[in-house]
Order: C-alpha cells, then structure tokens, then sequence
C-alpha cells in the first residue's frame, strides 16, 4: 500500500502506510518514509527521521538509501557530519551499482575528499562505473583523467 500510496501522491495515507510497513522491516518502505519526512508530505519535514530511516533502509540492503545515508553524514543533515561514514556508505552504494555514489567516488578520490586519498587510479575506476551507467558527465571524467 505504502508505494501505491506514493505512486498516488496521496501523501497523508502515504505516511500512514509507509510507517506501518517500515515497521515491518521492509526496506522500500523506510525508503519512502525517509524521503516523506524529508520532503515533509504526510507529516512535518524532520531531517533527523529522514536520516533514521534511510539508515534503517541502507542496514537492510537498499542501496538508494546507503546513497542517501552517505550524502547525510557528508552534509550533516539529520546527523553529524562524518566525512569517513560518507566515504564507507558511498562505496557501499558504488558497490551495489549506485551509479551517483559511484560518480561521488570518483570526485572523492579525484580530489582527495571525505577523507580518501587522492588517488587518480581510484577516481577513474569509479567514474568508468558511473560512465557505464551513461551517468553525468562521468565520461568526461573518464576522458580528462585518461590523459
């Protein structure tokens, strides 16, 4: 009910179900519940439970949320900032195919960021990922530091 409740845009019974699925432990749901908080539909926006449920989400396996979960310890946004987390759930998320995470990896190693080594071999593993994936201008990326 939960995704038919999104698909629908009807944001109060949204809430309603998400809560009650995410309760059951079903990761989709504590997805879904992390952004309705976040984005503040159904219920009162709260970084802090958006946070706690993309945590939730990504410990159970969903790699949209370890991709959400590390952009909230890289901003600190419902969390405190924790550059060397962001590090480990964006590689989690890389890992698992999350084309964005993989794209925040290569800028991390490129740069030497969220506490990563610069390390051009590195930051050319994970843009070709994000390339193959057609994601951004990873390609680019790919391109400049082939040079």
């Amino acid at each position: 009910m939960c995704d038919e409740h999104v698909a629908a845009q009807a944001w109060n019974d949204a809430f309603e179900a998400c809560t009650a699925e995410a309760g059951q432990g079903r990761a989709i749901a504590q997805r879904r519940l992390a952004v309705l908080y976040l984005e503040g539909r159904g219920t009162s926006r709260n970084e802090t439970f958006a946070t706690k449920f993309f945590t939730d989400a990504a410990n159970n396996g969903d790699v949209e949320s370890m991709f959400q979960f590390a952009v909230s310890l890289e901003r600190g946004r419902g969390i405190k900032k924790d550059q060397s987390a962001a590090l480990r759930w964006y590689t989690r998320a890389g890992d698992g195919g999350h084309a964005a995470a993989q794209y925040a990896l290569g800028q991390a190693y490129e740069r030497g960021r969220l506490s990563a080594p610069k390390d051009k071999r590195q930051a050319l593993e994970w843009y070709r990922k994000a390339a193959d994936q057609n994601f951004g201008d990873a390609a680019n990326k790919v391109r400049d530091l082939s040079r």
